[in-house]
């Protein structure tokens, strides 16, 4: 989904960026051919068994995304202000799920706090509120299952299936009711689940809804202004393709300018009309914080750093992770599933989310779960998170390094504690009597650590 209120922040590349991109595409075949075995004369291969070799040996070659690696990742606060979760066995009535009676209202959008979701099988468009209460609406539903709002809030809804021409879609301004239809076309087809959008396409500038459908390595791009359809576009060849469902998440009102999930293979950056390769968002897993293979994301910016979400933890069932890009994505904050059942329950195989800025400092994460619930959580930016300072005195020091992370300090080092930021002991040492210890952290994921020893306490990047 997109950033609203995107001119209060608006995402725009300066001239050394855009040279720095070009720089990576020229860069790219070679560090294409240290993550594949093999290479197509066809398709650009996938940079997906080394993401963080490749984005390391990117930002060797582009100052400005090297700078950003190194970057000191900034902390956030993640405040709940709504949950309706099965696993806290308070969702609305019918709420949807492949047991409940709308069992195909797989996508879900928001608008001013109001959840919108498209049974496609009933053709009947949901709305729930930030009370856990299903709300009366005068929308009608589509035989699709792609819904999305531009970055204005008009209401966009695919209405030819999945992959039936010609191709339509319903449109409503922010505020009415009245739907408008249009049609378009594609210049890459094939079965596409979900839509997203960016800009104002009731605007003289426009916006523009995104499409890469299964199996393809291209988005089609489609832009609409004035509520009239006015051309399609379409990317260069991808670095992956969209595997068993595809997404597009807009960082900008621009076609080249977005990062593209396969469900299978992550997440990937495109950029200047560029593909800039893969994001490191750790390997599949059910473990936080690395990605696990749910569809949806969302990117925003907090505190003057470009933010990214990702599904976390068990498949289908809700959960995130938030990562800080400029930082080299540095994993910052990990949000609970809303649900326990997996493809139990969702059969869309993904989840959803839309952010809302509050201030440059503070957002509103909106999160959508088929079968498993929606929610809402303040994210407030804290500042620099102080990585490798002390925060008692300047004689206990930590220095992160690879497998292990040094402590040192004037006194004697006893009970050494290593916690995640959510507070959870994820290393203890109770050996004593050093001034000096290499601890092994190698078994923990990438993220921020908190390192007690005794009285004194310090935080330590695991990259």
């Amino acid at each position: 989904m997109q950033l609203k209120n995107v001119p209060f922040y608006p995402h725009t590349h300066t001239t050394m960026q855009k040279t720095c991109l070009m720089k990576i595409k020229e860069f790219g075949f070679f560090v294409s051919l240290l993550s594949t075995n093999s290479y197509s004369p066809l398709r650009t291969p996938r940079m997906n068994y080394f993401p963080t070799i490749a984005f390391s040996l990117i930002c060797s070659f582009c100052p400005l995304l090297a700078s950003a690696q190194d970057s000191t990742p900034i902390t956030v606060t993640v405040e709940t202000l709504f949950r309706y979760s099965q696993i806290d066995g308070n969702l609305p009535d019918n709420f949807p799920s492949k047991n409940s009676h709308y069992d195909k209202a797989y996508q879900g959008a928001w608008n001013n706090g109001i959840l919108y979701t498209n049974d496609f099988g009933k053709q009947e468009l949901l709305t729930f509120d930030r009370l856990g209460h299903r709300t009366a609406n005068g929308y009608a539903g589509t035989s699709s299952h792609g819904i999305a709002f531009d970055d204005a809030g008009n209401l966009i809804m695919r209405d030819d299936g999945i992959t039936e021409t010609p191709c339509k879609l319903r449109i409503y301004r922010n505020g009415s009711d009245e739907p408008h239809d249009i049609a378009f076309y594609l210049l890459e087809n094939g079965m596409t689940n979900y839509i997203s959008a960016s800009g104002d396409i009731f605007s003289d500038e426009g916006g523009y809804v995104y499409l890469f459908p299964q199996s393809t390595y291209a988005v089609n791009i489609v832009k609409i202004a004035n509520g009239h359809f006015v051309e399609t576009t379409i990317t260069e060849t991808l670095s992956t393709r969209a595997s068993a469902t595809g997404y597009v998440i807009p960082t900008d009102n621009a076609p080249e300018e977005f990062i593209y999930q396969s469900k299978q293979y992550g997440y990937f950056l495109y950029s200047n009309g560029s593909d800039c390769g893969e994001l490191p968002t750790g390997s599949k897993s059910n473990t936080p914080p690395q990605r696990n293979q749910t569809v949806g994301g969302a990117y925003f910016s907090l505190a003057g750093h470009e933010m990214m979400i990702h599904s976390s933890g068990p498949d289908y069932c809700g959960g995130f992770t938030i990562r800080d890009i400029t930082a080299g994505c540095i994993p910052i904050a990990n949000v609970p599933a809303l649900g326990s059942k997996g493809i139990e329950t969702n059969t869309s195989s993904a989840s959803f989310f839309d952010v809302e800025r509050i201030d440059e400092s503070a957002v509103i994460v909106y999160e959508y779960c088929f079968g498993a619930g929606y929610a809402a959580y303040k994210v407030s930016g804290n500042g620099p998170s102080g990585i490798n300072e002390t925060c008692d005195r300047p004689e206990f020091q930590v220095v992160a390094r690879d497998n292990f992370v040094e402590i040192k300090s004037d006194t004697r080092l006893y009970n050494i504690e290593i916690y995640s930021t959510t507070g959870c002991l994820m290393l203890q040492s109770d050996e004593t009597g050093n001034y000096t210890r290499l601890i092994d952290w190698s078994a923990l994921p990438s993220g921020i650590y908190v390192i007690k020893a005794g009285d004194n306490t310090a935080r330590a990047i695991k990259r």
